[in-house]
């Protein structure tokens, strides 16, 4: 009969086993259900050209599912006086920077002394 210690180490040898078993299934599984091509299966009658002009009583029941009476557009339409209109900020004009002086280490004599 084998000891506790041996038998938790049996064990975490066991889940560790059958952990990588389980990734390495699934990965091999998503890789080949990525690579194989989708068979498409396109029957004759969805071949064939559609015709030039359509058929107007093909609409007929879609216009009788579709009924919107007046009152339900009422209570939908917005007029322009509902919305308020956004206020107008004044946008600053840029002006030119001034040239600032900036410290440095060292100085360096500028071109325009006389």
């Amino acid at each position: 009969m084998p000891s506790r210690d041996r038998l938790q180490r049996q064990l975490l040898e066991l889940s560790i086993v059958t952990l990588v078993t389980i990734i390495i299934w699934t990965g091999y599984e998503v890789y080949n259900a990525l690579t194989q091509p989708v068979e498409t299966r396109v029957t004759k009658a969805e071949l064939q050209p559609l015709p030039s002009s359509l058929d107007l009583e093909q609409f007929d029941p879609l216009r009788d599912r579709l009924v919107i009476d007046d009152e339900a557009i009422a209570r939908f339409s917005f007029s322009s006086d509902e919305f308020p209109e956004a206020p107008v900020v004044p946008t600053p004009t840029p002006t030119a920077p001034s040239p600032e002086a900036t410290p440095s280490s060292e100085a360096t004599p500028s071109a325009s002394t006389p």
